[in-house]
Formats: C-alpha cells, structure tokens, sequence
C-alpha cells in the first residue's frame, strides 16, 4: 500500500525530497509491528542507560568520600585566615567575586571565556541539525543513513586531534586554530549556499578542523595566570560551554523561520 505523502501515517516512513517536500513511501510494515518494533528499541536502551546511571553515582560517591582541599583563595585570602582554616561560605564568595573581576580583567582570559562559549555553541549546533540538513538537502535520505555522518563528524574530529597534535610541533597555537577557524567559516558557508552531498560533506569536515578548539582554547586562556587564578579561571572556561544550550536553540528558531541551511548562519559567525 503506498502511503499518503499529505498525511502522518503509522508505518509510513515518509523522507523529505531534494526540494524539502515529502516523498511518496511504500508502507514498510503495520501498525502493530511500528509498536513492537518501538516498544523493542526503547528496550534496547535501558541497558546502556542503567550502565551510565550505575557510572555517575560511582563517581559521585567517589567524589563524596575524597578529602578535597578547600578553596582558601591562596594569596587573595585575608591575612588574617589561620593556617589549615576552613573560609565560611560568604568569605569564599567575596574571595571568589574578587579573583573573578581580577581575572576578567585580563584580556586573554576574558576572550578565551568568550571564544569556548560560542565554539561549544557551534560544535552542539553543526552536529545536532546535520541530520535535518541532509534530509533536507540530499533526496531520498534515510535518518538511519543521515545519522552515519553524524558518525562520519566524530570520526574526522578523532583524526583531527591526531593530526593537530603533530601540526602543533611545527605551528604555533594561536596560528593553527586561526587557521582551522577561517577553514571552518568557508565550509559553513558551502553548507548554507550549497545542496547535496558536497554541501553535506562540508559540514561534517567541520568536525576535523573543530578538534583542537576546546583544548588550545582552554590552554590559551590560563596561560600566564597564577595558581590561585588558574584553578577559578579553568571552571570559569568549562562553565562556558553553557554556549551549546545558547546557540543551538538559535539554529532551530532561524530553522523554523528561514531554512535549515539558514540555520548554519549561527556557526559560520
């Protein structure tokens, strides 16, 4: 039975087409085997969730039962604090407002803090529509075949970081994550003008120059501070990444609004 390209039908699996509209399905199977079927593959990730549950509590429970030292502040603490004394939770907040504007001060730190916000936002982004876009963009896709290049994304950040490490022995940092940043603007924009798998492939090759952001970025950043700094300064950074839930709801309304293409404006700037 051929489903109905204008209506939502249990077992039909409807892809878009090259131009975004539907294409018309064969009924793949009945309605009953749709909910056996679904009811099979919740099932599926029970196992793996549980394992992940069971993981973090391991780690909670680790980190519950480690002595950690107190964040005294260190030369910023007052004078005063006796040695091996604990600071009361508003004499920890003062210390930690205070290395906070001192730390903000410092350009490098400040633009790093920056700069980690909106390249999370962009990694959270590119990854969580390229399935949408090459729906949208490559006729006939299944999800199934549009989620292997959210794969094929995490394979070329993987050698990415291997080929960034050797180029980081002959480029400085700061150079090399420039440069990787002016590829990655130019691929954006293949993905916003160009259709098919070109198009595509040019936003999961975003991944490979994407892979040494997070670590140069964060090492960029504290370089220079000193101890007390740097242990503020590095939560600051990974606080940052709070970019991904910024940004990526700002692709999916420019989505909804203009096109998916459109959408890949957020990372391209």
């Amino acid at each position: 039975m051929v489903c109905d390209a204008n209506s939502v039908e249990t077992g039909c699996f409807v892809t878009p087409g090259s131009n975004g509209e539907p294409t018309r399905a064969e009924r793949a199977c009945s309605p009953g085997e749709v909910d056996a079927w679904r009811s099979e593959a919740a099932e599926a990730t029970q196992l793996p969730y549980l394992g992940v549950s069971l993981a973090v509590s391991l780690a909670g429970l680790a980190v519950w039962r480690t002595s950690l030292p107190s964040y005294g502040g260190g030369a910023a603490a007052d004078e005063e604090q006796l040695p091996g004394a604990t600071l009361g939770i508003g004499a920890q907040a003062q210390v930690w407002l205070r290395t906070c504007g001192k730390l903000l001060q410092v350009p490098r730190f400040r633009n790093g803090v920056i700069a980690q916000f909106f390249y999370v936002g962009s990694q959270i982004g590119v990854w969580s529509y390229l399935i949408q876009y090459m729906q949208a963009n490559v006729a006939d896709t299944s999800e199934k075949d549009a989620a292997d290049h959210v794969f094929y994304s995490l394979l070329m950040l993987t050698l990415g970081r291997a080929a960034s490490t050797v180029l980081l022995k002959v480029i400085a940092d700061v150079e090399l994550m420039l440069i990787f940043g002016v590829i990655n603007v130019v691929l954006c924009g293949v993905g916003i003008v160009g259709t098919g798998l070109l198009a595509t492939w040019a936003l999961v090759l975003t991944s490979f120059f994407m892979s040494l952001m997070f670590p140069t970025i964060f090492t960029i950043a504290i370089r220079g501070l000193d101890k007390d700094e740097t242990q503020l300064g590095s939560s600051l950074i990974v606080m940052s990444i709070i970019g991904g839930a910024v940004l990526t709801p700002m692709m999916g309304l420019l989505a909804d609004s203009a096109s998916i293409n459109a959408a890949y404006g957020v990372p391209l700037v």
